[in-house]
């Protein structure tokens, strides 16, 4: 019954507004390597749980480009849709996901990268505004 409720949670917590606080609480993720080709098909990002509370975060994640002064995203017209589902990172663990770039092939000319993430831990569902924080994983292409 937790795991349906938690499903239920997510599906409408990942909508990914531009503004949200930070990554917390010793969680980070970061890209397998730091450059990658521009014809690369996906991502591998490590996720790493340095806290004592188990982390929840989904499919869904958002491409944003570095333009030189700030952070972008990079907007495709196909429409991209996720997955409704959500991972669990107990407290002290890693866990490798993959992200799918394949729909932004096309527009992945060099520069910096980096894939934007929601998160949250487990024991503040229900999700408030203050308790959803945004991860990022940086790379070069």
């Amino acid at each position: 019954m937790r795991k349906i409720i938690t499903l239920i949670l997510i599906l409408s917590l990942f909508t990914l507004p531009s503004c949200k606080e930070e990554a917390k609480d010793n969680v980070t993720i970061q890209t397998e390597t730091d450059i990658y080709l521009p014809d690369t098909k996906q991502i591998s990002v490590n996720w790493i749980n340095n806290s004592n509370k188990h982390v929840m975060f989904g499919d869904s994640w958002i491409l944003e480009k570095h333009d030189g002064k700030s952070w972008k995203p990079v907007n495709k017209d196909n429409g991209i849709a996720f997955t409704s589902i959500a991972y669990g990172l107990e407290p002290g663990t890693q866990s490798k996901h993959v992200y799918n770039v394949e729909n932004y092939a096309d527009v992945l000319s060099e520069g910096r990268y980096r894939i934007v993430v929601e998160y949250f831990f487990e024991e503040d569902i229900p999700i408030t505004p203050d308790k959803d924080y945004t991860i990022t994983a940086e790379f070069t292409v």
